[in-house]
């Protein structure tokens, strides 16, 4: 695997976490 599909990974890591933190604030009651 190349640096570039590593770095994509890694981006897509952090923005599917960063959904999840979201969804989870605006969940709470």
């Amino acid at each position: 695997l190349g640096g570039a599909s590593e770095q994509q990974v890694v981006v897509g890591f952090w923005t599917l976490s960063l959904i999840l933190v979201a969804l989870g604030l605006v969940l709470l009651p």
